[in-house]
């Protein structure tokens, strides 16, 4: 996964790159959720969005991060997410996941732990295969 656009700190000539054993040094964090798009509870692990940014050296006045899938999905998510626990998973129920099943980053909201969050507004933002964060 590559952070690129706003920020301070780069280890490559286009942006800041991470790699499984990279994320694996930040804060681990694991939670239960309600996952739309299983229809049942799963078991995440990986590390906070919010550690990224403040590693990667986001801007404070960033206002979008536009996502990007290794199969081209794209949104743009707006940077006061950060307000919730909102995850970039690297396991699920245990298991590394697999390209083939959405992985092997995945962004994951904290359905289920927080009742402010509106599943119509954020399921799009699940981002599935992250490949990289534009902070805009």
């Amino acid at each position: 996964m590559t952070l690129s656009g706003n920020i301070a700190n780069t280890n490559t000539e286009t942006g800041l790159a991470f790699d499984q054993p990279a994320l694996e040094q930040l804060r681990i964090v694991e939670y239960n959720v309600a996952d739309p798009y299983t229809n049942g509870n799963e078991q995440y692990r990986g590390v906070l969005l919010e550690d990224v940014l403040t590693v990667a050296g986001a801007a404070e006045d960033a206002s979008t991060l536009h996502m990007v899938a290794l199969d081209g999905y794209s949104v743009d998510v707006p940077t006061d997410v950060i307000r919730w626990p909102v995850m970039i998973a690297m396991y699920q129920n245990g298991e590394t996941i697999p390209t083939t099943d959405k992985g092997p980053l995945r962004i994951v909201f904290p359905y289920g732990l927080y009742s402010d969050i509106d599943a119509d507004v954020h399921n799009p933002m699940w981002v599935w295969q992250l490949e990289s964060i534009e902070v805009r």
